[in-house]
């Protein structure tokens, strides 16, 4: 080639270079054969390249000039517009356009072609003259080529006007390429943006797990609910679904297991509500039903009703049926709430009381439950008041030898005064003990006394047997109840036999039932003794006096005050202090205020009892004088 272009007088010119030929692979690697042409079809909607196309044809006096942008398409100005068959793809010689070839001539293909090494014979069957521009962008890459072809052949090639005639247009052509490459990075990014917009929208309005709205887009979507409901007249419904044992499941089958639940159940709760409902996911194991077209309670059970039927079916997990039922709370919109707040807050109390009253079931919110959650309220606050000033206190009730009426042991009952002083009654702190916050920090408080107490009492010698502590279901299933005992009877050097534990029949029937059993093995062991309280109150069977290390079974009060006037009630504790004695179990009667109730206990071979009839429960300063009085045998006598 170099021989041919220093023929054409361009040998040496500037941007003119002659390089090695590599044949390329055809870019549709369809094979052709001897005598077929290949069409370009010319393109009507190149306006940006057909003025820059024309000018160079003219220029060059051509008939054929055309844009090859790699990757993207072909644009070809032709003389003859339909179609043109010039069978030569200026891509076939896209490994001559080096770093530094600007310009390539090719004046006779017939002559030259065969000083070229590879360059396919189909060149020669109709274009006989080719100038090539590589057309590259901003930063040097290339992109394609700007094609001068013409069916003559040219021996004298182009002269140097028309070189600079076409690095010229080649320019004009790059600085379209990259205006054009800068309105797609533009548009590319606008799109990315907003693309990116949507999302982080998306994820601020929707839960990721369940894809279901979240308690914000809840929060503002309930606000335009009611706003359209004060302008329309129309009433609503909102629901709050709480799956219940949730926790329980989570810790069963894991975090994985815990969100496969959370997601069928959010599949689930979609498909049974209507299609305007709406449902979010407004906490861990909690979701939201907005129901506009809800008017009354009879249509809101008639929806609840079809949720929890469809919501008791068994789901399946790893070869695990997971329990789906869940609990309810109602409010309608105006009669419960006329606001947001006072509608969630309506809904969250009608929650509240299902999952009270027994879970698996639904409430319509009324104007007893706001009352109820008001004083329950001001009672936690209370306490909270109490444990925090350190007006909570630890009073003792001794638990007394039937046979000779000796202290045998003491109960230890947390009691609190008023800022003024006076005593306040113990009912208070059921409902504190079931409160997740304040249960542990009555814990904490109760065994920092008693402990205390206790090493003060061995220190100086007085004989109380031991202290009974009573322990709830949260001690143990959310708090650090026993590791905290263990821990400070150590640290105090305390002998087990000095405490005993006291737990009601709920705490082992409850969902917490294997740590429960854990923790009281663990007790055990360590040679602390167990004591089930409330005996036959609840649902205890046979099975837990045996599956746990109970010591002493405690006969609740309520039997022990019907003894002298209900069969049933005499019945039930004579079976219970033999079934004890059979066991090898201690028996101790609560609530003891008669002589008549000691009688009939005694007789029945009760070993100890506790009540107003002995004493009632004394600050820990005056245990040491009421334990020297030594015995309560006048009082059995009595």
């Amino acid at each position: 080639m170099a021989s041919t272009l220093a023929l054409l007088g361009l040998a040496g010119a500037e941007g003119i270079v002659a390089m090695p030929y590599v044949k390329p692979a055809r870019r549709d690697k369809t094979p052709i054969a001897e005598g077929t042409q290949q069409t370009w079809s010319v393109s009507s909607n190149n306006s940006q390249y057909d003025g820059l196309l024309a000018l160079a044809a003219a220029t060059c006096r051509t008939s054929h000039a055309l844009i090859d942008i790699f990757g993207v398409g072909l644009y070809v100005h032709s003389e003859q517009p339909t179609s043109v068959a010039p069978c030569f793809k200026p891509g076939d010689i896209y490994s001559l356009l080096t770093a530094g070839s600007e310009l390539i001539v090719i004046g006779d293909a017939n002559a030259e072609l065969g000083e070229v090494a590879g360059l396919p014979h189909l060149y020669r069957r109709s274009m006989h003259f080719c100038a090539i521009k590589p057309l590259r962008k901003s930063d040097g890459s290339l992109v394609g080529t700007l094609c001068l072809l013409d069916y003559e052949s040219r021996v004298v090639g182009l002269d140097p006007a028309c070189c600079r005639a076409i690095a010229a247009l080649g320019q004009q052509v790059e600085t379209t390429l990259n205006l054009i490459q800068a309105i797609t990075d533009r548009d590319r990014m606008i799109t990315e943006q907003r693309e990116m917009a949507e999302k982080l929208d998306w994820a601020a309005t929707h839960d990721p797990l369940t894809a279901l709205p979240n308690r914000a887009a809840f929060t503002s979507h309930l606000a335009e609910l009611l706003s359209e409901c004060r302008q329309s007249g129309r009433r609503g419904a909102l629901l709050l679904v709480d799956i219940d044992h949730f926790k329980d499941a989570n810790d069963t089958l894991g975090h994985v297991g815990g969100d496969y639940v959370l997601q069928h159940y959010a599949e689930r709760l979609g498909s049974l509500v209507d299609l305007g409902d709406m449902v979010a996911r407004v906490g861990g194991d909690e979701f939201a039903i907005l129901c506009p077209d809800i008017n009354d309670g009879p249509s809101a059970q008639l929806l609840v009703q079809a949720i929890t039927q469809g919501m008791r079916l068994p789901m399946v997990y790893d070869g695990r049926t997971v329990d789906g039922r869940s609990s309810i709370g109602i409010a309608l919109y105006p009669a419960h709430g006329a606001d947001s707040d006072a509608l969630t807050r309506a809904a969250d109390l009608a929650l509240q009381a299902s999952k009270r009253n027994g879970r698996d079931r639904f409430t319509i919110f009324d104007a007893a439950l706001a009352l109820e959650a008001g004083r329950h309220e001001q009672a936690l606050t209370a306490a909270h008041a109490a444990i925090r000033d350190g007006r909570a206190k630890v009073y003792y009730q001794p638990i007394v030898t039937l046979d000779d009426g000796k202290i045998q042991g003491l109960e230890a009952l947390l009691r609190w005064t008023l800022p003024t002083g006076e005593l306040v009654l113990p009912g208070i702190w059921s409902e504190a003990f079931d409160d997740p916050q304040l249960a542990p920090a009555i814990s904490r408080c109760v065994l920092d006394q008693v402990l205390r107490d206790v090493a003060d009492w061995l220190a100086a010698g007085v004989p109380f047997g031991h202290v009974a502590i009573n322990a709830g279901t949260l001690d143990f299933s959310c708090g650090t109840f026993t590791e905290d005992l263990l821990g400070s009877m150590a640290m105090r050097q305390l002998p087990p036999e000095a405490i005993k534990i006291e737990v009601t029949e709920m705490v082992l029937l409850g969902r917490s039932n294997g740590q429960v059993a854990r923790a009281l093995t663990a007790l055990d062991e360590c040679g602390i003794r167990i004591a089930l309280d409330d005996f036959g109150t609840g649902y205890a069977s046979l099975v837990h006096l045996k599956r746990y290390p109970i010591d002493t079974v405690k006969i609740d009060g309520s039997f022990v005050a019907g003894l002298n006037s209900n069969a049933d009630d005499r019945a039930i504790v004579k079976s219970v202090i033999s079934l004890a004695r059979d066991l090898g179990i201690k028996s101790v009667a609560e609530g003891i205020e008669t002589a008549a109730q000691v009688a009939f206990l005694r007789a029945q071979g009760c070993d100890f009892g506790q009540g107003f009839l002995f004493s009632e429960a004394l600050p820990a300063e005056q245990i040491s004088q009421l334990i020297a009085r030594s015995s309560f045998g006048n009082t059995l006598a009595g």
